[in-house]
């Protein structure tokens, strides 16, 4: 299966995607989430989380354009799981620290860790900008190239497995001559709309939620 990833079909998504979120009325939507109370947040999120809603709003999207909630998992190193005496994992991300070690899963809220500024439009776009460019460049190199065609050259039902031992374990990552640049994760996700997604590579950014971390899925498709 052909798996190369087109650059300029990536830049101009990447475009595309952060000229819509970063928009004026987009905007407006988005911290109307994050002004909102605990309890209220996730409806709120659902309510954003939904086309039609936000074109009746005024607010243009591209064709291509879609939106879900996600959540995403820890990005641990599937080769230390059960391994004793391993060095320990820790993730840091926007809201939460999380350390594995000997199997122990410890994760604790840091409050004050997610940036409270309110960005700019252009400060936004110049690092999403940047950062999504990061990752194609990452996504494009040789070895990670041959890793995706070696998922999917797997029978489709297996790939989660082959994601599980191979994509996820940092032995085996190494092996394969993979460089994983700083502060990016590869994990596995999921969306409220069932996208058939195998695993995703983000990036943290500086920015504050929801421009905290630029992320490229890789789907179970045919």
């Amino acid at each position: 299966m052909n798996v190369e990833i087109n650059k300029d079909q990536l830049a101009h998504l990447t475009e595309e995607l952060v000229k819509t979120t970063t928009s004026k009325k987009f905007l407006e939507q988005m911290y109307a989430i994050y002004d909102a109370n605990a309890i209220q947040k996730y409806n709120i999120a659902s309510d954003v989380a939904n086309t039609s809603n936000l074109k009746s709003k005024g607010i243009d999207l591209p064709e291509t354009f879609r939106i879900s909630l996600r959540n995403f998992e820890l990005p641990l190193d599937t080769g230390k799981m059960n391994k004793k005496d391993s060095d320990p994992m820790v993730c840091i991300e926007s809201g939460c620290a999380s350390v594995l070690y000997n199997g122990d899963l410890v994760t604790v809220s840091l409050e004050n860790e997610t940036p409270e500024e309110i960005f700019t439009q252009e400060q936004i776009q110049e690092v999403l900008t940047r950062d999504f460019q990061e990752l194609t460049v990452f996504t494009m190199t040789v070895e990670f190239q041959k890793l995706l065609k070696d998922l999917y050259d797997v029978q489709k039902d297996k790939r989660k497995e082959f994601v599980l031992n191979n994509i996820l374990n940092g032995a085996e990552i190494k092996k394969r001559g993979i460089k994983v640049p700083d502060e990016v994760y590869i994990r596995r996700s999921y969306f409220t709309d069932n996208r058939p997604t195998l695993f995703c590579v983000t990036k943290r950014t500086p920015l504050a939620k929801p421009w905290d971390k630029v992320t490229i899925t890789f789907d179970n498709k045919e």
